[in-house]
């Protein structure tokens, strides 16, 4: 199973590479591609099953959204919901529910799911975790933290192998309240966190399989990371300091090769900018009393990342999901 969403060419050309490195095991293994967008002919003809699901229900709502965080020195985090523009939490459930589902209609025991933003070279983790579900109710990867990485404490998202007959209800029928309220209860927000929970509810067994070993066969992933439509996320966002009732901007080049220049525009007159940021440099600037903050207009290299309104609500989610803690 292939999740995918590709709604302009760039992404489809992603997409037909990795369909075209997986055709070395069609004696092995059907494919199927779930996809919100629509998927071109020249590609629907590479495969066995194309699922389409119209609805992309993204997320907007702050206490619903991810908080990545970042330490710019000891004893200090700063914690950001906008490093993306929303969560795809919801949307990329409904692929992979419905994908799943389908699998179970169809009597396969076992599928893979990948992202499409990789390129197969060699199908060997792939025939390895179909072994391992003879003995085993699902395999995740997992990755040992680096600095300047992108680090998870959870199973990997782009590869996961399931076992159809030991899933949780939850990973074959779409309940999106459910999702939600899984969501909203969890400490991560995040898709990887809540699959863990609900691929180890009732005694069930997630067998880890470490990053480094599926790295080794030379396969490329997550390249959809050096796409255009990433080019405006990252570290390049407000946060609020509650020892001084403080907002301040950071801008933190945490992936680009090429240097970060950055603009915030407060209250539509004062532009604050930060140019030259390196790969993993980063700068902070104070911009003033949350209280006299009415709107923050963010510019990465030359492009609207977003304008943030600061009304009275917005102000008191931003200081519960926009912060700097000190130890």
């Amino acid at each position: 199973m292939v999740g995918t969403y590709c709604p302009d060419i760039e992404r489809q050309g992603i997409l037909n590479k990795c369909i075209d490195s997986l055709q070395k095991g069609r004696d092995k293994y059907d494919i199927l591609i779930c996809s919100h967008t629509f998927i071109p002919e020249y590609i629907q003809q590479k495969v066995d099953y194309v699922f389409y699901d119209k609805e992309n229900d993204l997320i907007f709502d702050m206490k619903y959204l991810n908080q990545p965080w970042f330490s710019p020195y000891e004893g200090s985090v700063i914690k950001s919901t906008f490093i993306g523009d929303s969560s795809t939490y919801l949307s990329v459930y409904r692929v992979l529910v419905s994908g799943l589902g389908l699998a179970r209609n169809y009597n396969y025991n076992k599928v893979h799911y990948i992202e499409y933003d990789s390129i197969w070279n060699d199908l060997t983790p792939i025939d390895i975790n179909s072994n391992l579900l003879d003995t085993h109710d699902s395999v995740l990867i997992k990755k040992k933290p680096k600095d300047f990485e992108d680090n998870l404490y959870w199973g990997q998202g782009f590869f996961m192998s399931f076992n159809v007959d030991k899933l949780n209800e939850d990973f074959l029928i779409f309940n999106r309240e459910k999702l939600l309220e899984r969501l909203l209860n969890s400490d991560s927000k995040t898709n990887e966190k809540i699959t863990d929970d609900i691929l180890s509810e009732n005694g069930r067994k997630i067998h880890f399989v470490d990053y480094e070993d599926v790295d080794s066969y030379g396969n490329q992933y997550k390249l959809s990371n050096q796409t255009q439509k990433e080019s405006l996320s990252g570290w390049v966002v407000p946060y609020y300091n509650p020892e001084d009732n403080k907002v301040y901007v950071i801008s933190w080049n945490d992936r680009h090769d090429l240097p970060l220049n950055t603009s915030f525009i407060i209250n539509e007159e004062e532009i604050i900018t930060i140019n030259g940021i390196g790969k993993y440099e980063w700068s902070i600037r104070e911009v003033g009393n949350i209280d006299s903050i009415d709107s923050i207009f963010t510019i990465v290299n030359g492009r609207q990342k977003n304008r943030l309104i600061f009304t009275d609500k917005f102000k008191e989610d931003f200081k519960k999901t926009n912060y700097i803690t000190f130890n």
